[in-house]
């Protein structure tokens, strides 16, 4: 019994961990079937795929060249970021290490050489997007897809 539960929690981070593509890297959607809730929504030059799951919610925004340029989430509680920035998890690390929170703010903003982000969260409600400057399409208004 619980070589099998170990089992089931084994796969079940494996599906959720491709599902999302990750700031900078491919979407083909293929594996979107295996959230409960995904919409996906043409935006102008790009497409948002909104997933719903655990009580969060995502968005990743596509360009029409098929990689995710920004992400946002908001929910009870922080999704996996490793998840979300992909390829870029380390470095959002070390840019929020260098910007601590001040104590009494609800949101900081932050960047790297290649990762803006902007946090906010009180009590149970978390907010967040990153995005990557280079790769945000010709005409897109960053500051609309907060």
């Amino acid at each position: 019994m619980t070589r099998w539960y170990l089992f089931s929690l084994l796969c079940l981070q494996l599906i959720t961990s491709t599902c999302l593509a990750g700031l900078g890297g491919p979407n083909d959607g293929s594996n979107f079937h295996h959230f409960k809730s995904v919409t996906p929504i043409r935006a102008g030059s790009y497409t948002v795929q909104i997933i719903q799951v655990d009580g969060i919610t995502v968005k990743e925004y596509e360009s029409a060249s098929g990689v995710i340029f920004a992400a946002s989430w908001s929910g009870a509680k922080i999704p996996d970021l490793k998840i979300i920035f992909g390829e870029y998890y380390q470095e959002y690390l070390s840019a929020k290490a260098q910007h601590p929170p001040i104590r009494g703010q609800a949101c900081s903003t932050f960047s790297s050489e290649n990762v803006v982000v902007l946090e906010c969260g009180r009590g149970r409600h978390i907010t967040g997007i990153a995005y990557i400057p280079s790769l945000v399409p010709a005409g897109v208004n960053v500051h609309s897809l907060y």
